[in-house]
C-alpha cells in the first residue's frame, strides 16, 4: 500500500443478485476491466470475477457489462471527487496548439510512474488503481515543476483553479 489512508469500498448493483461490496481493484484488473467490456465475454466474466470474488459464475454479459460500467463510473467519480490527489494536473492551455499524434503511446502513464518510482512494469501492475493514480498525477506534478521556463508553479496553481471551477473573472 503506498497511500497512508483507508481505501473505499464500493457498492456496486448486480442485477439480479444485488449490491456487492467491491473493493478498490488493482491497475492489472483495472485495464484488464477497461479493455474486457468491449470484447469477448469470457474476458470480461474472468475479470469480474478477479474484481469481486462473488459474482455468481453464471451471470448474463449485460449484467456484467452493466456492473463493470458502474465500478468504473464509481472509481471515477472517487478520483474526481479527490482530484487534488488522483487527477493530472489540467487546464484550457491556448498557449501551444500542438498537433495530436496519430499513433497512441499506450504506456506513457505507466513510464511516468516508473520515471517517479522505480517499480517496473510488473509492480506498477499490481499497485491498486488509486495508488498508481496518485504516482501518476505527482509524477505528472514533478515534471510540471520542473519546466525549464521556471513556469510550472504559476502553471499548476492554473491548473488547480481551472479543476476547482475557480475563476478569477472579477478579481
Amino acid at each position: 500500500m503506498i497511500t497512508p489512508f483507508e481505501k473505499p469500498v464500493f457498492k456496486i448493483p448486480l442485477i439480479p443478485v444485488g449490491m456487492m461490496s467491491v473493493p478498490v481493484c488493482s491497475k492489472g484488473i483495472w485495464d484488464a476491466l477497461i479493455f474486457s467490456r468491449c470484447g469477448k465475454g469470457e474476458t470480461l466474466r474472468k475479470t469480474a470475477k478477479e474484481l469481486c470474488k462473488d459474482i455468481p459464475g453464471n451471470m448474463p454479459l449485460s449484467s456484467l457489462r452493466e456492473f463493470a460500467d458502474r465500478y468504473i463510473d464509481c472509481v471515477n467519480e472517487y478520483c474526481k471527487a479527490n482530484c487534488d490527489f488522483f487527477s493530472l494536473p489540467e487546464k484550457p492551455d491556448f498557449e501551444h496548439d500542438e498537433e495530436l499524434l496519430k499513433l497512441p503511446v499506450l504506456t506513457t502513464g505507466e513510464s511516468l510512474v516508473k520515471e517517479h518510482t522505480g517499480f517496473d512494469f510488473d509492480r506498477i501492475n499490481e499497485l491498486d488503481i488509486l495508488d498508481y493514480r496518485m504516482l501518476l498525477a505527482d509524477a505528472c506534478k514533478l515534471r510540471i515543476l520542473r519546466r525549464t521556463d521556471g513556469k510550472g508553479r504559476e502553471y499548476l496553481n492554473e491548473c488547480y483553479d481551472f479543476m476547482h471551477g475557480v475563476s478569477d473573472i472579477f478579481g
